[in-house]
């Protein structure tokens, strides 16, 4: 996809992370065979698995790939 005027770094979240058993998480619940298990719906830190916001969160490890993958975009941007 591209937007004008926006540039993708990388990816903040993902949505249901499977075997997620943390009580901070949506859960989607079946009760028809055969999905009779709870299904996770939150949004979980594509870096660090932790969950999070739909916005992600300031993990370190998040900050230190964003971080350097804005860097690398703003070194093009200028060399462009």
């Amino acid at each position: 996809m591209n937007i004008p005027g926006y540039e993708i770094i990388g990816p903040l979240c993902y949505q249901g992370k499977p075997d997620c058993m943390d009580a901070r998480c949506r859960r989607m619940i079946y009760h028809d065979e055969p999905h009779v298990r709870p299904g996770c719906m939150g949004y979980h830190c594509s870096y660090c698995d932790e969950p999070c916001s739909m916005m992600g969160h300031k993990c370190s490890a998040s900050e230190a790939i964003l971080g350097e993958a804005r860097r690398l975009a703003a070194d093009t941007t200028e060399a462009g």
